[in-house]
């Protein structure tokens, strides 16, 4: 039931859907597996896996959405192997070169032959929405993913005018001068594993692991100029996780203490266990995220709406 990395999003114009208009939007872009010639196909399943019908989860006042999306697997080598055997064939049989724009039509028409045969997988991507805090909240490290998803459910309710959560500073000015002062902001830790990038388009990586990262070797690399565009922290000694330079935040972990809370207050049954824990992670989120923004010189509101 827990996320594992997060984007986070503010809702500009507030979300005032009850999960019973909700749910008749979504039936209306629920999911429905891929055609014979469909490459892909995407749509809303049960928030809960292996719970009953409904496409949303409320719990406490938030809310829990999942989207699928089915994609047909059809690797580019067998399409040009297809594609070449059908190019000598032309050529040898007509006597004449085959031209681009020949070889692009060809390529659809052999895709679109070979769709039906494709095997297919599927992604889910989860969402969170909590409407008292006007935070959307997105279970993906990929922010093209996550707005892709976001799109999907803005085009089933008409309007969902969001922005991703902007900060005053830069993220990555901040986490360097964390390591350079050896001064966290409260609530956060540092763990042993951070990575640093040039500033230059071309400049060099540095991943760090299981080292102490305010060594004066480590150190020096951010006085010539480098900055942390990664960095493992533990927050409060209830979650680990990797802010990155984006303001994602990734590899997210319950240490042991969340994880007795969470066995101390589960059900018998699966979907009481996931509902349980889905209380527990929104209880969480909702301070991480204020702390996060606070160890960040505050949240920039000055960006219009999307």
């Amino acid at each position: 039931m827990w996320f594992r990395n997060l984007q986070i999003y503010r809702l500009t114009d507030g979300f005032s859907y009850s999960q019973e208009e909700l749910e008749v939007k979504l039936e209306e872009m629920a999911f429905k597996p891929c055609g014979k010639t469909d490459p892909s196909r995407s749509g809303w399943v049960a928030a809960l896996p292996g719970s009953a019908t409904l496409l949303s989860h409320y719990a406490e006042g938030n809310l829990l959405l999942r989207s699928r999306l089915e994609e047909k697997i059809l690797p580019t080598s067998v399409v040009k192997e297809e594609l070449d055997v059908k190019v000598q064939e032309i050529e040898h049989k007509e006597n004449r070169k085959v031209g681009r724009k020949e070889k692009t039509q060809l390529k659809e028409e052999i895709t679109f032959t070979l769709l039906p045969r494709a095997f297919t997988r599927s992604r889910y991507i989860r969402i969170l929405i909590m409407p008292e805090h006007n935070l959307l909240i997105t279970d993906n490290s990929s922010a093209a993913k996550s707005e892709e998803v976001i799109h999907q459910l803005r085009q089933g309710l008409g309007s969902l005018p969001t922005i991703p959560l902007r900060i005053r500073t830069s993220p990555s000015a901040e986490m360097s001068r964390w390591l350079l002062e050896s001064n966290f902001p409260a609530g956060f830790t540092p763990e042993q594993a951070c990575e640093m990038r040039a500033p230059e388009k071309d400049g060099g990586i540095l991943k760090v692991k299981d080292q102490e990262l305010t060594s004066d070797e480590l150190l020096a690399h951010l006085h010539s100029g480098m900055e942390v565009s990664q960095l493992a922290v533990n927050w409060r000694d209830r979650l680990t996780l990797t802010l990155h330079k984006d303001l994602s935040l990734r590899q997210i972990k319950f240490t042991e203490l969340l994880q007795e809370e969470s066995d101390n207050q589960a059900g018998e049954d699966a979907e009481t266990r996931m509902d349980a824990d889905f209380c527990l992670m929104c209880k969480e989120f909702k301070p991480l995220i204020d702390d996060l923004i606070e160890s960040f010189g505050g949240e920039d509101s000055s960006l219009g709406d999307n």
